[in-house]
C-alpha cells in the first residue's frame, strides 16, 4: 500500500521513494508488485534504509551458472558492504592497503553470523569485483536444488 501511494508521488516519512511496478510479477489486491529502484534512491534515503553507498549490481545472469537463491543474494550484499570502504580508494594506494587491514581486523555480519575475513579473501573479492562487477559476488545456486538426493546402492 505504501509503495502504491509513493508511486503516485506521496512522500514516505518525508522522502520521495523511487517506486516502480515490476513487470512479469503478480500479487496484491491490485495484481501489481511494486519495487524500490535503489539506483535512484537519494543518499539520505540510502542512509535511512542502511544501504551501501554504491548501488548493488543485479546483472548476475552472465556470471551465474545456475539461478542463485535469496541467501546467495544476501551474502553478496554483505560482501559488497564489507568491500565498500576498500573500493573507495584507488588501486595500489596506501589508503587502500590500510582499508584492507582494517576490514580484516573487524567482525562483519555475514548471513546469520558475525565473522572476520582474511586480507587474502578480501583481495580475492576485490579482484573479482574489479574484473567482472559486483555480480561476481553472487555465488551460483546448486544445480540440483529442489530435487531429492537419492543414493542408489546395491548391497
Amino acid at each position: 500500500m505504501i509503495f502504491r501511494e509513493c508511486q503516485t508521488g506521496k512522500p514516505w516519512r518525508g522522502h520521495r521513494l523511487p517506486v516502480v511496478a515490476l513487470d512479469g510479477q503478480q500479487g496484491g489486491a491490485s495484481g501489481k508488485v511494486w519495487g524500490l529502484d535503489l539506483g535512484a534512491a537519494t543518499p539520505e534515503l540510502r542512509a535511512l534504509l542502511n544501504l551501501p553507498e554504491t548501488p548493488i549490481s543485479t546483472d548476475f545472469q552472465a556470471s551465474a551458472k545456475s539461478r542463485p537463491d535469496d541467501r546467495n543474494f544476501e551474502l553478496a550484499v554483505n560482501k559488497q558492504k564489507i568491500l565498500a570502504p576498500i573500493l573507495k580508494h584507488p588501486k595500489g594506494s596506501q589508503e587502500r592497503s590500510e582499508a584492507f587491514r582494517k576490514a580484516a581486523a573487524e567482525h562483519h555480519r555475514f548471513g546469520a553470523d558475525k565473522r572476520t575475513f582474511t586480507t587474502r579473501t578480501l583481495r580475492k573479492w576485490v579482484r573479482a569485483v574489479e574484473a567482472g562487477g559486483a555480480a561476481t559476488l553472487v555465488k551460483a545456486g546448486r544445480k540440483d536444488r529442489g530435487s531429492y538426493r537419492v543414493r542408489v546402492s546395491r548391497a
